[in-house]
């Protein structure tokens, strides 16, 4: 019997001791957290509401000394040297508390308090107590002091909906709480003693007599000397909790989204992203003058590829759709994609930098891109047709490269978004026919410019991001020496348009592009040098277009008012010798040079660059003794002809580069008698150039209108006739348009000059 009852008292007992292991819940606090973004420095840059409406912050496992020091001496002074409860203080607050039939003091440690707030604050009665008291030595055996003393901190009450320290000294005093004075660690020790009853704005005389109090025992204490003492005291109290910082309101949003409930760390400069942010409002109210609204910019540093400022909006109101993060939000690209088709051209070897390109009316598959400017300058070397961002040559060389080619590249450089079809994109694609974003844009040039960085240094960034967990844009490796040329080619000095809109002064040191979108509705500008990248948007988020929304006008100009605020001005890239190879180049064609080519210029290409096209604008022509004519094989007299070199170019591209390159010199006319010489056809049609279906436009009148036939001759005084299908359609001279009616069919086009030069073309009237 006497075992039985043994045994029994140890049931017992190993049953109240599982019970007292399991009382302890898996997650002390259930209660939700803010979202909180902090910067590189660990300033606050922005943060959200927890979800039960209360200003918490998460739990910061490192308490600034002075707080500690303050809020033991406050709170529980036995607390590194009892189990989670202090016999004496309980004993003595229930004497107390039974002598004067009232509850007029406590003898909670700050273990209990911790505890008593896990349980949300449930009525004090004798069980109550009793639980926690349970409870806090079972915390004690789980839990350092430090823990259960961050614990305490980040889920104090400190007045209001404001909870936790970190949440406190930001809201009272607007800096983190390792940045607080004495006097400051002093006021917040106390506030969770009756929050309710006094607190910044209330009840302001008995605050400030509790703070000078804890002040003079940590003066007692050696805390505190006199002299700190005497100017502690004189501290002024808060009046009401202030504002939180509010800089980047579009990445607290995404973290409120994303990370919802947590401490978001970023690579976010504060002091760049407040600069930046005054720059945008500043801009923002000079364009709001002409209807536009929205604005965004992302500024990154290349090396590593870190966001360093990130402004989703301008603070137009939310009838102007400030909340929308344009950062994210796919707009139509303009011309801010043609880098990369340049790029992928030289790193395939087929555009030299300084090629010729066409720069011709011309008529593809129904499609007639234009310039800026509606000129044309007949031939231009490609990296300048870049830097002007010239639309037609773009276009002929993205029919060369390939639609579906170049959305692959497009795809692969990060660019999620362009997700259609080629077939859907044509053409338009290198023109604003896609929709691109702003981080996707600037990604990639921070790639192109990691390319060159990585192969003359070791570079660990590899992508774009403003968080180390949290990768939102890719930046894949990019062909190291086209990405350099394209660059260079991109620099200031190059450039031809949009400086006269700007009075600031450039820096020759960063590479910068333009784009505009059809119907003015999207204004882009990216500038790149060896340090940063800064993208910037300019439109209305509603997509409503305004005159003035260009590149050049609207956007550029914010861009390099950033840039010149940067710090660490820094010289341009070196180039990545590594990877390129050099070449020998025509010096007028910029094409390889061929051995007609009487003047050569050796530059740095690409890898592959030497399988490029040759030159064939150097012509070898026979010329009579007097230079005024060109003799071809079968002419009869050739005594005294001389061979010269001569650059030709193909008569459509002559027709326009002559009225801007004055110094072209035309090749001699054949000599007559000495045949038509059609291996050097002096005419070329420019509509139509090829194959094409004609669709027959209705004018206002509702009548179909004409086609407009379009030609180039060297000799623009030369007679050409017109036929179709053997049907004489009439005869121009100098300009050589000719406008005609006709039925809907096939036709076979011949165009014959009067010396017996021939052109065919076929074409379908719709």
């Amino acid at each position: 019997m006497k075992g039985k009852k043994k045994a029994v008292g140890f049931g017992a007992m190993a049953i109240l001791l599982l019970a007292f292991y399991f009382l302890l819940p898996a997650r002390l606090f259930q209660s939700p957290y803010s979202t909180v973004v902090y910067g590189a420095d660990d300033e606050l840059l922005g943060a959200r509401i927890a979800t039960d409406g209360q200003w918490r912050f998460p739990p910061n496992t490192e308490l600034p000394k002075n707080y500690t020091q303050a809020v033991i001496l406050f709170e529980d002074k036995h607390f590194y040297s009892h189990p989670g409860i202090d016999p004496l203080a309980i004993g003595r607050a229930l004497w107390v508390n039974l002598k004067s039939g009232k509850k007029r003091q406590g003898g909670s440690t700050i273990t209990m308090q911790v505890v008593r707030m896990a349980l949300e604050n449930q009525p004090r009665t004798y069980w109550q107590k009793t639980k926690e008291l349970l409870l806090a030595l079972r915390i004690e055996l789980t839990y350092s002091k430090e823990e259960i003393l961050a614990l305490y901190a980040a889920h104090a009450p400190f007045g209001g909906n404001v909870v936790g320290l970190e949440a406190a000294a930001w809201r009272y005093f607007s800096r983190p709480s390792n940045q607080l004075s004495i006097a400051e660690y002093a006021l917040l020790a106390v506030l969770p003693n009756a929050p309710s009853a006094m607190h910044p704005g209330k009840n302001t005389a008995g605050l400030l007599a509790k703070r000078n109090a804890l002040l003079a025992k940590l003066l007692k204490k050696g805390v505190l000397d006199s002299t700190e003492y005497s100017l502690s005291i004189l501290e002024e109290l808060p009046t009401k909790p202030r504002a939180l910082p509010n800089l980047t309101p579009h990445i607290t949003q995404w973290a409120n989204s994303n990370k919802v409930g947590q401490a978001f760390k970023t690579s976010i400069q504060p002091n760049i992203q407040q600069h930046t942010n005054m720059l945008v409002d500043r801009s923002y109210k000079t364009l709001r003058n002409n209807g536009v609204h929205n604005a965004a910019v992302i500024i990154a540093d290349v090396e590593t590829g870190q966001v360093i400022a990130y402004v989703g909006n301008t603070n137009a109101g939310k009838d102007h759709g400030e909340y929308v993060d344009i950062c994210q939000a796919p707009r139509s690209s303009g011309s801010i994609l043609k880098p990369f088709l340049f790029s992928a051209m030289q790193g395939s070897g087929q555009l030299l930098p300084n090629q010729l390109v066409a720069d011709i009316p011309t008529f593809l598959a129904g499609f007639q891109p234009e310039n800026y400017s509606r000129e044309y300058e007949g031939a231009v070397p490609a990296g300048e047709a870049l830097a002007r961002s010239l639309n037609v040559p773009a276009v002929r060389e993205l029919k060369e490269f390939g639609v579906s080619r170049f959305k692959q590249e497009l795809q692969y450089l990060g660019f999620e978004t362009v997700n259609r079809s080629a077939e859907n994109y044509g053409l338009s694609l290198i023109l604003g026919g896609a929709e691109v974003t702003l981080w996707d844009i600037c990604a990639a040039y921070v790639g192109m410019a990691q390319s060159v960085l990585k192969e003359n240094r070791n570079v660990s960034g590899n992508a774009m991001h403003f968080a180390v967990d949290d990768t939102l844009g890719k930046s894949p490796k990019q062909n190291p020496a086209a990405a350099f040329l394209t660059l260079k080619s991109l620099l200031t000095s190059n450039h031809g348009y949009g400086q006269s809109n700007s009075d600031q002064s450039f820096d020759a040191n960063i590479a910068w592009k333009t784009g505009t979108s059809f119907g003015f509705r999207d204004a882009w500008a990216v500038g790149v040098n060896a340090k940063y990248v800064v993208g910037v948007w300019v439109g209305n988020a509603d997509g409503e277009g305004r005159p003035g929304v260009v590149g050049a006008e609207a956007a550029a100009p914010l861009m390099f008012e950033i840039f010149s605020g940067l710090p660490n001005a820094v010289k341009w890239f070196l180039p990545p010798y590594n990877a390129m190879v050099k070449v020998k180049t025509c010096l007028q064609s910029g094409f390889l040079a061929s051995p007609s080519c009487p003047e050569f210029k050796t530059l740095w290409a690409t890898s592959g660059s030497e399988n490029a096209s040759i030159c064939q604008m150097h012509k070898a022509l026979m010329l009579s003794k007097d230079l005024k004519y060109t003799l071809t094989a079968d002419c009869e007299g050739q005594e005294g002809s001389s061979v010269k070199s001569w650059f030709v170019l193909p008569p459509a591209w002559e027709y326009y580069y002559k009225k801007k390159n004055p110094g072209y010199e035309t090749p001699p006319p054949i000599k007559p008698g000495c045949g038509t010489g059609n291996s050097n056809n002096p005419m070329q049609l420019i509509y139509p150039s090829v194959f094409q279906k004609v669709v027959m436009a209705k004018q206002v009148s509702g009548e179909t209108g004409p086609v407009i036939f379009k030609l180039a001759h060297r000799n623009y005084r030369s007679k050409v006739f017109w036929h179709a299908n053997d049907v004489f359609l009439g005869e121009t001279t100098e300009k050589h348009e000719l406008a005609v009616q006709l039925p809907t069919g096939s036709y076979l086009l011949r165009v014959v000059d009067e010396d017996g030069n021939e052109l065919t073309q076929k074409f379908e009237v719709l």
